[in-house]
Formats: structure tokens, C-alpha cells, sequence
């Protein structure tokens, strides 16, 4: 039989030639979706401001509030009119803070979080804190401080003549571009700072320089075999359940920082990161080149990949010299050879 003959209007590739398309349409959704976004962030950052004003309610629950808020406001079906009041869309704000007020609870303080600004809701970063001059001053002795306890130290100590500030571990230490080895250049990583608060330190607002390690490349071990929970759990029950027994928990200060390298690795750090004052005591000017200064490390920081590994290797070597032996098949779990 001959094939069935298809119209050119009901082929399935044929285009209507009475059809007008309307651009119209296209600019009206473009339009709402800019209008849409434009309210999320403006829903946000209401909703910190409200919840940074109340006395009472803790940061981390502020931003997961409003985090979950604006997910509502996302997945939600209904269009977002550009004039929406902001106190219809946060009508549970008020039964956390009420929670918090009946029970007469304060604020956790055991806990670290962002740096928050509470006029606009928003959580800083480090560049961020230095930028504006309500927060410069504080948060460049806190980095100045980091420097320090990774160098050489910082600044003079207020009560004890002739000592500083901050006591140096010399984990790393400024370096002349050309002194780096050229098959190492490419292995040079980048720092990343981190600030937090810290209401339980006696540093309460806190900096950290890490090393962002993927740029280096490292070819040996990097493995850590850590204790388990299920580990600590045990031991914990065992002391509950024996009389008498005794448990007791240490932390080894800045032991991380402190472990030797088994090579030389190498970061910068950008001039203008930098305070003035620790430019001023380290001389930094001296080796500026295209604007980083470049360091060498010595000592495990956070962020190196064999870091974690070289730590553990030496911790174990000192325990095995005091007579405790890891046991075989359970990692993390000690033994004393008198036991």
C-alpha cells in the first residue's frame, strides 16, 4: 500500500504561520524572577536583623531560621508579591524567642561561630572585618596574633618586660622568592584565614591561617587511622561501670603546629592581608614580589595533607617510649605494657 500522506499542517515539523510570539511574555518572567530573587535576599537579611536584635536567641539557630526560611519561600508555589510584610512571613520567629524567654535560657557559650554583623545580618569574612573600621582594629590584632604563634612571635607581652605578646612556633617563616627550589614552585598553596568567636577562649575573637593543600604535590602516606565512636563509647562505659575508676582527658597544645615536616613546604600570603604593624616587625617589605610574600614551612599546619599523618606518627612514637602499645585490631585504643 502507498505511503499515508501527511498534511503539511499536521507534521509534527511544521510551524503554524498564523502563530505571533509575544516578547512580552519572556520580559514579564525575567522581570519575576529578578523580583523573586531580590526578595529572598532581602528576606534574609531582615530575618538576621530580627533575630540578631533578640538578646536571647543564639546565632547558630538565627541562621539555620533563616536559611529554612528563605527554602520555604523557595520551594513555595505561590507567587511572591513585591510588597509582602515581612512580619506575615516569620510568624515561628516569635515562639523560639518566647521558648527562650520563659525558660530564662542564655546564650550557648561552649561554642565557636562566624563573626556577624549586627547591623546588616551579614557574616564577615576576613578581608570583609578589615574593610570596614568598627571591626579593623580587633580583628588585625587577632590575625597578628596567628602570625605571631606560626612565626617567630609578636608584639611585646604588657606585663612581662621583655617578652611578646604572642610566643612563636616557628612553624613557618618569611623566604625570598628565588630562594624557593624551581622544582617547587609549582607546589607553592595559597592561605585561606578564618575568624570565629570564641565566648569559651580567652582569645574570644579568633583567627586562623590555613593552607589550602591542594595545590601540593605530596606522594607519601596521608592515611590516619583514628579511634572510632563506637571506641569511645566503650571506654567511657567501661569507667562508668567499674568503681573507682578514673577517667581523665587531655589537650596537647599546639602539637598540630609544633610537628616537624619530613620536607619544606611553601605558601604566600598577600601584603595587603597583612597587618602594618607585623609588616613593620618582620621587616615584610624586604621580600615583596608582585605583591605576595612568600613563606616556608617547616611544621605541620592545618590544611597540609600529610599534616594529620605526621602528627599521629609522632605521638605514637612518644607514647611507645613511655610503655603504651596501640592495640592491633582497634585503632586509637591504648595500652600500657604494664597492663
Amino acid at each position: 500500500t502507498p505511503p499515508t500522506s501527511i498534511s503539511p499542517a499536521a507534521s509534527p515539523t511544521s510551524v503554524p504561520t498564523n502563530r505571533t510570539f509575544n516578547m512580552s511574555d519572556t520580559v514579564s518572567t525575567a522581570q519575576e524572577k529578578h523580583i523573586r530573587k531580590a526578595n529572598l535576599r532581602r528576606h534574609r537579611r531582615n530575618t538576621l536583623q530580627l533575630l540578631a536584635q533578640s538578646e536571647n536567641l543564639f546565632l547558630t539557630e538565627s541562621i539555620a531560621l533563616a536559611n529554612a526560611e528563605i527554602a520555604a519561600l523557595a520551594t513555595s508555589s505561590s507567587p511572591i508579591s513585591t510588597t509582602f510584610s515581612m512580619h506575615q512571613k516569620i510568624d515561628v520567629l516569635p515562639t523560639i524567642a518566647t521558648a527562650y524567654s520563659v525558660h530564662q535560657l542564655s546564650p550557648p557559650t561552649k561554642c565557636a561561630y562566624p563573626v556577624l554583623d549586627h547591623e546588616t545580618g551579614q557574616t564577615l569574612e576576613h578581608r570583609q572585618l578589615r574593610r570596614l573600621p568598627k571591626y579593623k582594629k580587633t580583628w588585625d590584632r587577632s590575625y597578628g596574633n596567628e602570625f605571631g604563634r606560626l612565626c617567630q612571635g609578636a608584639g611585646v607581652h604588657p606585663t612581662i618586660p621583655g617578652a611578646q605578646r604572642v610566643k612563636g612556633t616557628d612553624t613557618m617563616r618569611p623566604i625570598n622568592f628565588h630562594d624557593i627550589p624551581r622544582d617547587r614552585i609549582s607546589d607553592v598553596a595559597h592561605t585561606r584565614v578564618v575568624c570565629e568567636v570564641k565566648p569559651n577562649k580567652e582569645e574570644i575573637n579568633r583567627t586562623r591561617i590555613t593552607i589550602g593543600g591542594n595545590t601540593i604535590n605530596y606522594f607519601g602516606d596521608c592515611g590516619t587511622k583514628t579511634a572510632s565512636l563506637e571506641t569511645i563509647k566503650l571506654v567511657i562505659n567501661s569507667t562508668l561501670s567499674t568503681p573507682g575508676a578514673e577517667y581523665m582527658t587531655m589537650d596537647l597544645s599546639n602539637f598540630y603546629l609544633n610537628t616537624p615536616l619530613d620536607r619544606p613546604e611553601y605558601a604566600r600570603i598577600k601584603l595587603t592581608d597583612i597587618p602594618q604593624d607585623i609588616i613593620d616587625e618582620y621587616n615584610l617589605n624586604q621580600y615583596v614580589h608582585n605583591g605576595w610574600i612568600y613563606f616556608e614551612l617547616s611544621k605541620g599546619m592545618y590544611g597540609l595533607k600529610q599534616a594529620g599523618k605526621l602528627a599521629n606518627d609522632l605521638l605514637s612514637k612518644r607514647l611507645n617510649s613511655c610503655g603504651y602499645i596501640q592495640c592491633d585490631i582497634t585503632p586509637g585504643l591504648w595500652r600500657h605494657k604494664t597492663r
